[in-house]
């Protein structure tokens, strides 16, 4: 058997590919993302001094929206929810 009828037999019989679930890629930057870090920056900018806390939710509130503007959705109330 030649290369080309290798790779004929592979696509008549292609290895099915588990699904892998989703996670985050921390290298773009989704439409809800950049309105949560303008209103973040906006607080910041105001005097606001986040406790250990507040920066927590923020973090928790990027990764949901960048799950939710991929079309998934975060195991918890999702706090990107907020943004419009």
């Amino acid at each position: 058997m030649n290369e080309a009828d290798s790779l004929q037999a592979a696509n008549r019989n292609p290895v099915p590919v588990p699904a892998r679930p989703w996670a985050p890629q921390f290298d773009a930057i989704s439409p809800r993302q950049e309105a949560l870090a303008l209103q973040f920056s906006i607080a910041l900018c105001g005097g606001e001094r986040p406790d250990a806390v507040r920066v927590l939710e923020m973090a928790r509130a990027l990764y949901e929206a960048e799950a939710m503007d991929a079309g998934q959705r975060p195991s918890s109330t999702p706090l990107a929810e907020r943004v419009e």
